[in-house]
């Protein structure tokens, strides 16, 4: 079968590098195509994959800016499917949902954000999309019956311990062997973080001051940090950060991605934005399992605090490995399931329909 894989962001990579790779052992053709963005092209350079860009890397900012990306690239993607015809289309992406309800090639659109947080981009995709693969937690609104729900996260693709073996030898610029803690900074510049609010200046002074008191203090940021903030950059290479993220003791910031890629890591995870008690995935984490905690940027004296309580906890890598492994009994091998679901369609659908017990053999 020929499969046409779409990505926009860094995290696709990480969502689909391990099921594109089982579908190639099992005789699928895979093929990539990209909207640049941050370090994506960096990623798959380094995993040697191929791609193709359907817009270059210059400046889409604004509203105006994003829809003429989103045509530019659904025009493009019209092109190349049209000579390439492929079976069928997976991503996250919406310009996928239209071209293939074009041209009668069947798509699946990977989520796990609810659709009250991402509601423009759902409206836009959602009715044009073939299937809709989602964590039971997420909301998709009108589109359930649409849906393909499994017990896992999107990082789990990645992060599975089927799939990933931390490696200290990975991060040599970080001592394993003593507590550090990361700090994540994101721009909170897409359609959905529009007068959203996550870490400043001010309580990043905060955050580091206390955070040193049990070791060395890492900052990975999308934006420039200000001159006082540089020497704390994180000296790992992006392919890395999650090697980086398994050693730390604790993880706070304000991006909704790494927040999840810490926890199901075991690294306590605190986020810090306006979302904070918003996101179904956290929620889950943070209410099941205890994984994850989120703040308000109007609650940074409770976010300090909780730091103050981690870092008093005995044992605290000890005591977040077994609520994570209480976790991964609970769900599944997220890539494992990807590529059975992809590589057996349209078998696959109706046999997850009859029996969505079924994803329980991927373990």
């Amino acid at each position: 079968m020929k499969i046409l894989v779409g990505m926009s962001h860094p995290a696709h990579f990480h969502l689909f590098h391990h099921t594109m790779e089982i579908l190639k052992r099992d005789n699928h053709t895979v093929s990539v195509v990209i909207t640049p963005k941050d370090v994506l092209e960096d990623l798959l350079k380094a995993s040697d994959i191929n791609y193709i860009r359907l817009t270059e890397r210059y400046d889409y900012s604004g509203f105006t800016g994003k829809l003429a990306k989103l045509v530019h690239s659904s025009v493009n993607l019209d092109r190349l499917v049209r000579d390439y015809q492929p079976d069928l289309m997976i991503g996250s992406f919406t310009q996928m949902a239209w071209v293939g309800r074009i041209r009668k090639i069947p798509s699946f659109f990977f989520g796990e954000d609810d659709i009250t947080y991402t509601f423009l981009q759902s409206l836009i995709t959602y009715p044009f999309i073939k299937h809709i693969v989602a964590p039971l937690e997420t909301k998709v609104g009108i589109f359930n019956y649409k849906r393909i729900a499994y017990n896992g996260t999107q990082k789990l693709a990645c992060l599975h311990p089927n799939v990933f073996v931390p490696d200290a030898s990975r991060i040599p610029g970080v001592d394993v062997n003593h507590p550090f803690s990361i700090i994540r900074m994101v721009n909170l510049n897409a359609y959905h973080d529009v007068a959203r609010k996550g870490l400043n200046s001010d309580i990043l002074r905060r955050i580091i001051q206390k955070a040193e008191t049990i070791g060395p203090v890492y900052i990975s940021s999308e934006k420039d940090l200000p001159e006082e903030f540089k020497n704390y950059r994180l000296p790992v290479a992006v392919s890395d950060i999650h090697h980086a993220l398994a050693f730390a003791t604790l993880f706070i910031g304000d991006s909704q991605s790494m927040a999840v890629e810490a926890a199901v890591l075991g690294t306590p995870a605190l986020k810090f934005n306006d979302f904070a008690g918003k996101i179904s995935i956290l929620n889950m984490l943070e209410n099941n399992y205890g994984l994850t905690f989120g703040f308000k940027s109007s609650e940074a004296a409770a976010l300090l605090k909780k730091m103050d309580e981690l870092i008093a906890t005995t044992d605290l890598k000890s005591v977040f490995a077994n609520r994570r492994n209480k976790m991964l009994q609970d769900t599944i091998d997220v890539s494992a399931f990807f590529a059975w679901l992809v590589g057996n369609y349209p078998q696959s659908i109706s046999m997850i329909k009859e029996n969505p017990d079924y994803q329980y053999k991927f373990r």
